[in-house]
């Protein structure tokens, strides 16, 4: 898990202006909450996938609910990632 979290990190700073690099941020966030528990990490994550300047509107909900978890804030059973 290592490995994919600094590749999904190495994406997100080598083409910050891509669509793919939203993706790597949301990934890279993951990795951190449910594999190793690092919400400050997570959180970190999510917020510069959040603030990116290239459209993602798609990836809001996710966005918002990865910000939550790490945040610490219950998701409905429904509203799972």
């Amino acid at each position: 898990m290592e490995r994919a979290l600094a590749e999904y990190q190495d994406l997100a700073q080598a083409w910050p202006d891509e669509r793919p690099s939203v993706l790597a941020l949301i990934s890279a966030g993951r990795i951190q909450m449910q594999q190793y528990g690092r919400r400050e990490e997570a959180k970190i994550l999510y917020t510069a996938a959040q603030n990116s300047q290239v459209p993602h509107s798609d990836w809001d909900e996710v966005i918002r609910k990865g910000l939550d978890k790490a945040n610490g804030v219950a998701t409905s059973q429904t509203g799972k990632f």
